[in-house]
């Protein structure tokens, strides 16, 4: 199994062996360049800003590197720009969110001009490297990072007379997550082939009513229909009974996307379409979405993957639709995109563990909902092509392959839609009562039906790339590593040559805090539990209540299977929703990957500047009990790493919280 983005073991460049190397000079156990006490080295850093205007052209390099008297002071004796204090970031979202701010002394207005041009202007593109002049014996060379842009910026004059410029630039993907999107799709569009031409078939339709009339697909439900129809051609009552859909007609792209997948499955297991659908969704009825008969579909329900989601509905169609901006290029929109990661977007489910609500989510592979009369629905059986949407049973999930009802997404997306209305400040009429909906927002929902309907045990989230700052990739929080994790040990109390300071906090008086204390059945209550030593006994009631779960599931679905005998009424489903969270809870297969968290215990540790360290690092420090790290495997799992750049000084600094694991291994300085 990869590592999880939430569990991650140092692996950039040489991050311990650079820290080691440092202890043992400090110590006087190795020396450099024949010393045995090492000196704090001079960090430089330098920002590169690039003129995104329209028309704009060339970068500035700040601080510039001067060398005459001439060069350094202007005709008026005013020194040129210089940087004041530089800031890297990774927080939120556990520390996957990336930015870059600076701070700029400019002395002249004609500097300051200069600098407003490169550095203050929204959208401009922002590079930053930065290292040490001579390092501590070990090789850690120019790091430089790429793809930041400027998202907002100020500015003031002094009393002094220099004027002070601000500017902060975030990743292109941390952009689009705080994006309201207008949530027009395909409204009327022509539809472009491969070769770029405009296709015959005019702009995406669908089919409606008993007279089989097309109309023209504007928004999300009615693209869904269409696509569901193979692009407006057929009537979903005529799809045979698990028929998938694959290709799609893309306005912009004109090419289908693999992951992206629709079913087609008969009604007939379900009684009373509509009264199923208000049970399940709140009260939210189907004709909310498509009025009535606009999805000319009496019987047969519609299933879309996650896949599709991602690929179709955001990728094709909010992303790659939205304005390009003035000065700017739709290939620099075309590079922004949500995708599933080879390694990270994956997610593990224990044995036994399917969905709890198949009216509404499908884990393909256990969706065998047919009890032992015959009872009911085999969603793999009928499903015509599993190979295009199957997932394993009992194991690795494809995530992209789960599927949601198409109504639970139209009411997602309404859920995560808006509309801007007129207030005091707002100056453009011209906006005013437009929909918008939030990206993040209507994905979490997504997300957070997933995990109801599978009792927790599938927690998707979309996160920065790892590495490619333009791209978004979907995670699933539960998903682990099996084999050690390797945590760094702090020594501020001796000294370890890199350890300014560190300290630990304990928020006991949190709601969170008190919650655990009582509440044994959660998740929280497992960290309680490990901190007092009570593991064996807990373990052993988890087994229990698995075992118990196991029955109560088999008893609801095969025998006497009342889900599918009482046709999935809403009774039976919330009973099956339960018994997926006790199986999920309770089953010891899922103990070792979940990140599980002491709540109110965290850890800050100040350190000389040093590269390499990213969220989901395990770090911890001597200060803490001995008993804690050989008997409970507590460890503190980076939420935030921070780096500031002042002068010459670089530190680093990294927020944590304690959490466990049964396999630690820890580095000690």
């Amino acid at each position: 199994m990869p590592e999880s983005l939430y569990r991650r073991n140092p692996t950039e460049g040489n991050l311990v062996g650079i820290l080691q190397q440092r202890s043992q000079q400090v110590r006087g156990t190795q020396t450099v360049n024949g010393k045995s006490a090492s000196v704090r080295n001079p960090a430089w850093v330098q920002i590169k800003g690039y003129d995104k205007s329209c028309g704009g052209v060339g970068s500035m390099t700040l601080p510039e590197v001067k060398e005459t008297w001439g060069e350094v002071y202007q005709p008026k004796l005013k020194p040129r720009p210089d940087l004041d204090t530089v800031t890297l970031e990774n927080a939120g979202d556990w520390g996957l969110a990336r930015k870059v701010s600076a701070q700029i002394r400019c002395y002249t207005l004609s500097d300051f001009e200069q600098v407003q041009r490169y550095f203050l202007l929204p959208g401009n593109e922002i590079d930053v490297s930065f290292g040490y002049k001579k390092s501590w014996g070990a090789s850690q060379g120019t790091t430089k990072l790429t793809g930041y842009t400027v998202a907002s910026f100020s500015f003031s004059t002094t009393s002094e007379g220099f004027w002070l410029a601000n500017f902060t630039a975030v990743s292109s993907a941390t952009a689009i997550k705080t994006l309201d999107m207008q949530i027009t799709i395909c409204n009327g569009c022509n539809v472009i082939s491969g070769t770029g031409q405009a296709a015959s078939s005019g702009p995406l339709r669908y089919l409606t009513g008993q007279d089989k009339q097309k109309h023209p697909v504007k928004g999300v439900a009615q693209l869904i229909a269409s696509d569901a129809q193979k692009n407006g051609d057929k009537s979903i009552d005529e799809m045979e009974d698990g028929e998938v859909i694959t290709s799609f007609v893309d306005y912009n792209s004109g090419t289908s996307n693999q992951s992206a997948a629709i079913v087609v499955y008969n009604g007939d297991h379900i009684r009373g379409w509509v009264e199923q659908a208000q049970a399940w969704l709140g009260g939210l009825v189907h004709n909310t979405f498509l009025g009535n008969n606009e999805v000319d579909s009496a019987n047969n329900q519609i299933y879309v993957s996650v896949g599709y989601i991602v690929n179709r509905l955001l990728n094709d169609q909010l992303l790659r639709a939205m304005g390009c901006g003035v000065g700017h290029k739709r290939e620099e929109f075309n590079v922004l995109k949500i995708e599933f990661h080879p390694e990270y977007s994956k997610s593990k489910i224990a044995n036994g563990i399917t969905s709890g609500d198949p009216l509404s989510c499908l884990l393909l592979g256990d969706a065998n909902y047919k009890n032992s009369s015959g009872a009911g629905k085999d969603f793999d059986g009928d499903c015509k092509n599993l190979g295009a949407v199957k997932s394993n049973s009992g194991g690795n999930i494809k995530i992209e392959n789960i599927l949601l009802h198409r109504d639970v997404v139209a009411s997602c997306f309404s859920a995560a839609t808006t509309k801007r209305e007129a207030d005091a400040d707002h100056a453009d009429v011209k906006d005013v009562g437009e929909e918008v909906v939030n990206i993040v927002n209507f994905f979490e929902k997504v997300a957070s039906h997933i995990s109801d309907c599978t009792g927790g045990a599938i927690a998707l989230r979309l996160v920065e790339h790892p590495t490619d700052l333009k791209k978004l990739i979907v995670v699933d929080q539960n998903y682990g590593v099996t084999d050690s994790l390797k945590c760094i040990v702090f020594d501020p109390v001796d000294g370890d040559g890199s350890t300014r300071d560190c300290q630990v906090q304990s928020n006991v008086g949190s709601q969170e805090y008190k919650a655990a204390m009582f509440v044994g059945s959660s998740k929280k209550g497992d960290s309680i539990a490990a901190l007092r030593n009570c593991k064996s006994e807990l373990k052993e009631q988890r087994q229990k209540e698995y075992e118990k779960a196991k029955t109560d599931k088999d008893a609801l679905i095969k025998n006497p299977g009342n889900v599918g005998q009482n046709k999935f009424n809403s009774q039976d489903i919330n009973a099956l929703k339960s018994v997926m969270g006790r199986m999920h809870h309770n089953n010891p297969e899922t103990a070792t990957n979940e990140t599980v968290h002491y709540p109110g215990l965290s850890m800050t540790v100040a350190l000389d500047g040093i590269w390499g360290f990213v969220p989901g690092n395990a770090i911890s420090s001597t200060q803490i009990p001995k008993k804690w790290r050989n008997d409970f495997k507590s460890y503190f799992m980076v939420t935030k790493v921070t780096h500031q750049f002042q002068g010459s000084d670089w530190s680093v600094n990294l927020d944590g919280i304690l959490g466990y694991f049964p396999n630690v291994e820890y580095i000690t300085l």
